[in-house]
């Protein structure tokens, strides 16, 4: 499934029918293997726990946060929710995601650019908010779960956010017209 989100995958995709997972870059195909890898962490999927603990230890070893970063790009803003939504999933329920999606670029500006896009859905912008905030409480040390854990993560983020320049980016959603983004601007804006 992961070879669906290379680039040169998604670009070929482009010129085909939506019904056949293919316009704007592949909209369908990110949406459907997203879709796909997010089930297993739906209710029912939730209770085989060691089976659910071997496909994320797949995901972590094939490093599926760096080819769903790599297919933001090359779709539009309208279709970025699940692909987002299954960051989330991944990157708040595991202290390893969290810092593979450091680590794969997903504090660079170019990308928060495009997570923090005005154009993307509320559910989108909501999930890109609770990362940057659990980012963010995570790299408090005076947090309980937080703190370093012996190999400088915690600075990492912090430098990260910093220099990623996603305190710009929060003041056009302080307008948004769902409540929840706004909010979730402000407990940012607040980290």
């Amino acid at each position: 499934m992961l070879r669906l989100l290379r680039p040169e995958a998604l670009a070929r995709l482009r010129p085909r029918p939506t019904v056949r997972g293919g316009g704007g870059g592949g909209n369908g195909i990110l949406g459907t293997v997203c879709l796909a890898l997010y089930v297993p962490f739906c209710s029912h999927g939730e209770q085989d726990q060691q089976a659910l603990v071997a496909l994320q230890q797949q995901m972590y070893a094939s490093a599926l946060l760096g080819a769903l970063l790599g297919a933001l790009p090359l779709v539009a803003a309208a279709e970025r929710e699940v692909a987002v939504g299954l960051l989330s999933r991944l990157v708040l329920g595991s202290a390893h995601f969290a810092q593979q999606f450091a680590h794969l670029g997903g504090l660079h500006s170019q990308l928060l650019e495009l997570l923090l896009h005005p154009a993307n859905t509320a559910p989108a912008l909501t999930d890109a908010l609770l990362i940057l905030c659990h980012l963010a409480r995570v790299g408090d040390p005076s947090l309980s779960s937080g703190g370093d854990r012996g190999g400088g993560e915690v600075h990492y983020h912090y430098r990260a956010l910093r220099v990623s320049g996603v305190c710009a980016r929060l003041p056009p959603l302080l307008q948004h017209r769902e409540a929840g983004v706004r909010a979730k601007v402000r407990d940012v804006g607040e980290m």
